[in-house]
């Protein structure tokens, strides 16, 4: 369990003198401290911990958490605190400055980018080929089904180039929608008929069972959605 649930279970149950952090409560630290950094980071967080534990009264470790998550929740809330209702309004340098509702001050969400890609599904008998990505920072060093961008041409010019091959889709299974970070992943698999070829020299690549997939091989979870397709479609 992460330290949230852990501070919950042993203060509210136990009564254990163990600060709560929730978004709530980070919102009302954030403000009443005026904090300029971002209560997100571990350094900030676990400051902001220590110091809810040094307003925290001993024996009263659930009341305390209790009440200041329901003044974040009530209260104190993101877009419209309510500071002429607050209770400790007059301990808050946010409300002294009439600003709450510029704190926390959190980073902008980045926006959304959609990244078209193929992915080139090659069998040979109960094994497929796989390849250790590079040049997909978010995907780098994780072996996946090979992916090339549809806009430089697709999964069948790159391996053509690779493999020294002639190669040819022979159907293409639903598309798989994978979200990372900011990038949102719209992911055509293909199965490909390959003339014969050598993976001697091509370190990158092997062959491998699906059974294997997160096993013997590190893989992300949008390797283990394409495997789910071809199970599912052939």
């Amino acid at each position: 369990i992460g330290p949230y649930t852990a501070a919950a279970i042993l203060s509210i149950a136990y009564g254990e003198p163990y600060p709560v952090l929730d978004g709530n409560v980070e919102r009302v630290l954030a403000r009443i401290l005026r904090l300029k950094e971002n209560p997100r980071k571990t350094a900030v967080k676990k400051r902001l911990r220590e110091i809810a534990g040094s307003w925290m009264p001993r024996d009263q470790a659930s009341s305390f958490n209790q009440a200041m998550m329901e003044l974040g929740a009530l209260i104190c809330t993101p877009a419209t605190p309510g500071c002429s209702e607050c209770p400790v309004s007059k301990h808050c340098l946010a409300a002294e400055h009439r600003d709450a509702e510029k704190f926390p001050r959190l980073p902008k969400r980045r926006k959304t980018i959609p990244v078209e890609l193929e992915a080139g599904i090659v069998r040979r008998g109960e094994r497929f080929l796989l390849e250790r990505i590079e040049g997909f920072d978010y995907l780098e060093g994780l072996w996946l089904f090979p992916l090339a961008d549809t806009e430089d041409g697709g999964i069948e010019k790159r391996l053509a180039r690779i493999l020294r091959t002639k190669l040819e889709t022979t159907a293409e299974l639903k598309t798989v929608r994978h979200s990372i970070t900011f990038r949102r992943l719209n992911l055509q698999p293909r199965l490909l008929k390959t003339g014969r070829f050598s993976l001697e020299g091509k370190p990158a690549f092997r062959w491998a069972r699906i059974e294997e997939l997160g096993n013997v091989l590190p893989v992300s979870s949008l390797c283990l959605k394409i495997a789910g397709r071809i199970r599912e479609e052939t």
